[in-house]
């Protein structure tokens, strides 16, 4: 099944159909969003947010990147948005 006619199930309420496009991409997304926010805690909380906007926000995906640049884009803007909420950034990205 392609991952447009996934996202399509999804968008019909179909849970299993999410959870086939998010199961790929959880380890990478918890690691890209870990490196950002380095704390543990903080990361496990961003990517059920972001899983939870993505979830709720499928009707606006067009389908111009794929599903996971999409997520991962979403997942970026939740940490900036953390990092500057708490004024904490590693200490590479001041650099």
């Amino acid at each position: 099944m392609t991952e447009l006619e996934l996202v399509e199930r999804a968008r019909r309420g179909e849970g299993r159909a999410f959870e086939e496009l998010t199961d790929p991409v959880r380890a990478p997304l918890f690691r890209f969003i870990f490196r950002m926010v380095s704390l543990r805690e903080d990361a496990e909380d961003i990517q059920q947010t972001a899983l939870l906007r993505a979830f709720e926000s499928l009707r606006s995906y067009r389908g111009d990147a794929s599903f996971k640049t999409w997520l991962f884009g979403i997942a970026a803007h939740l940490c900036l948005d953390h990092l500057r909420a708490r004024k904490r950034w590693r200490v590479e990205a001041q650099l």
